[in-house]
């Protein structure tokens, strides 16, 4: 994992819903917005996944691309040496009437899963 050499460039361009966050989100923000990339090496196993994944995704099974997601998922956390997340995978991308909805993953002892929408609000 390569962190950021320059973090006050990336504080400039926060989005506007950073600044509701709490100041213990805020911090996991700051933190994952300084990688700017993870070293995971391609191999066979990783790309037969991913090959699973787009096979699902072709068929257009909600069922069995999720279970192909959380199978890619599992194996890269794994890799990475990190706890893995449950995958969610829907028919639509949810949405409120103030727009699209976006997960936000908090870790820790007890993940927590939370849909939010564009500007960070809870739904």
């Amino acid at each position: 994992m390569q962190r950021a050499t320059n973090p006050e460039e990336r504080v400039r361009s926060l989005p506007a819903f950073f600044y509701r966050l709490s100041p213990l989100a805020q911090r996991r923000y700051l933190e994952s917005n300084s990688i700017e990339r993870f070293e995971l090496e391609p191999h066979l196993k990783l790309s037969e996944l991913m090959g699973a994944l787009a096979d699902s995704v072709a068929r257009g099974s909600i069922v069995s691309i999720r279970s192909a997601a959380q199978r890619l998922c599992d194996h890269i956390c794994r890799e990475l040496r990190v706890v893995g997340v449950p995958v969610q995978v829907r028919g639509v991308r949810p949405h409120n009437a103030r727009g699209e909805l976006h997960g936000i993953y908090y870790g820790g002892k007890a993940a927590v899963y939370r849909v939010v929408d564009a500007n960070g609000a809870p739904s």
